[in-house]
């Protein structure tokens, strides 16, 4: 499933960058501009990048936050 698909499954309001590898999704939030963006353990050993109003909506679906 693509990041387009996600959002609209799951009614995003951005689409997520996705992952297969922990350590290149934390990295990728030291690229962000804003450092509004955290990191959700997805679907199918997936980790997405998504921004905190993303990420409150799929704590609230039973997703979890990466630690």
């Amino acid at each position: 499933m693509n990041a387009s698909e996600i959002r609209k499954r799951l009614n995003l309001k951005y689409s997520p960058s996705i992952f297969y590898n922990r350590e290149y999704a934390f990295n990728s939030l030291k690229h962000c501009v804003k450092s509004c963006y955290t990191v959700i353990l997805g679907d199918c050993n997936q980790f997405w990048v998504v921004c905190y109003a993303d990420a409150q909506r799929l704590q609230k679906m039973g997703y979890e936050i990466a630690i």
